[in-house]
C-alpha cells in the first residue's frame, strides 16, 4: 500500500496535470485554472478521507465541478434545450 502524500506535494507535483484536464473540460485558459483551484480546496476539506490514492477523487472532484447541475426540465443534457 503506498503512504498517503501530503497535500503540498501532491499539488506541486500534480497540479500540471490537473491543468491539463481542467483545459479540456473548459476549453478555456483562466476558466481552467478556477476549475482547478476549486477542485484543490475542496480536496484539501476532504483530505483525510481521501486514502493513499487522491488522483481519482481529485479527478472526480474536477469532472463534477466542471458539470453543469442537471435539471428537472426535460431538455437534452447535452445543449439544455427541449426536446
Amino acid at each position: 500500500m503506498r503512504e498517503r502524500p501530503d497535500y503540498a506535494a501532491y499539488v506541486t507535483e500534480r497540479s500540471p496535470r490537473l491543468l491539463r484536464t481542467a483545459y479540456l473540460l473548459c476549453r478555456d485558459g483562466g476558466q481552467a485554472e478556477d476549475l482547478l483551484q476549486t477542485a484543490l480546496v475542496k480536496a484539501w476539506r476532504a483530505w483525510r478521507r481521501i486514502g493513499n490514492d487522491p488522483d481519482p477523487y481529485v479527478y472526480r472532484i474536477l469532472v463534477n465541478t466542471h458539470a453543469p447541475p442537471s435539471s428537472s426540465s426535460g431538455g437534452s443534457p447535452a445543449t439544455g434545450r427541449r426536446r
